[in-house]
């Protein structure tokens, strides 16, 4: 191509210095002063909160783990367990054992204690157990007409 003569300054250069320069300024203003604080102030707090969580997680962890792993509980007994917590994995396992545990109790039981909790689970939030009631449905129907 032929040179008219034309000198243009390059604005990439000018452009890129500019940034460069607003950065600078950017990362002084954004700069955080730390400041220390002794440990001591803090550990007699940290240390009463830690135990009080510690303590709070393992009371839930245990009942679901006595809910879970106890084989020698009917389902039944799990799910009155399971129908007093009201945790998105316990409503999903509710409606699991739901079919099993009709099998162990009385048709006068299962419409006092069974049919509400049915209702509850019909009508829950959680698509999940919706879902997981729904797959269980026809297995509580199949008793109920049974009986």
């Amino acid at each position: 191509m032929a040179d008219l003569g034309f000198d243009f300054p390059d604005d990439d250069y000018h452009q890129d210095a500019v940034f460069d320069e607003q950065q600078q300024e950017e990362e002084g203003e954004d700069s955080i002063e730390s400041e220390v604080v002794p440990f001591a102030d803090f550990s007699t707090q940290n240390d009463s909160l830690l135990k009080t969580m510690a303590e709070e997680q393992t009371i839930g962890d245990e009942l679901e783990d006595e809910l879970l792993a106890d084989e020698n509980m009917t389902p039944i007994e799990r799910v009155y367990g399971f129908r007093e917590n009201d945790a998105l994995v316990n409503r999903i396992l509710l409606a699991k054992e739901l079919p099993r545990a009709l099998e162990e109790i009385t048709l006068s039981e299962a419409v006092e204690d069974v049919l509400p909790i049915m209702n509850r689970l019909a009508a829950d939030n959680d698509d999940t157990v919706k879902e997981t009631f729904a797959s269980e449905l026809d297995q509580a129907l199949l008793y109920f007409y049974k009986v």
